[in-house]
């Protein structure tokens, strides 16, 4: 899920930029993924950032079809498109050290679905 803050932050600079933002919330549903990429095509928008989704094989040759620069944010993928994810493991850590560090020793993790491929580093 794109975090309210990486939105604003995406939007900021865009705005400074000169630039505008169209928000497009799937719910990981594939049809509709797909019917945003044509709308997208349409309007002829410059990039994409896609966030937070498996990029499955249609998804992927519908971007390379549309001949725009692609990001990937919280999705890593064997397609050669450049991605942003953070190391769940390395921050995990760094958050339980940084508690224990704290005097906490009753520490709990509240995460997503084990279905989520955002949290799967092979993906």
């Amino acid at each position: 899920m794109l975090s309210s803050e990486i939105l604003d932050g995406i939007e900021n600079i865009a705005h400074d930029r000169d630039s505008s933002v169209i928000v497009c919330h799937t719910a990981s549903n594939g049809e509709r993924t797909m019917k945003y990429l044509q709308m997208l095509h349409e309007k002829r928008v410059d990039g994409l950032i896609f966030a937070s989704s498996i990029l499955t094989e249609a998804y992927y040759q519908r971007m390379v079809d549309m001949n725009v620069p692609v990001v990937l944010l919280s999705t890593a993928s064997s397609h050669p498109f450049p991605f942003v994810k953070v190391d769940d493991e390395i921050a995990a850590y760094s958050a339980t050290e940084y508690l224990i560090q704290k005097g906490h020793r009753h520490i709990a993790m509240v995460s997503g679905s084990s279905n989520d491929h955002c949290w799967d580093s092979k993906n």
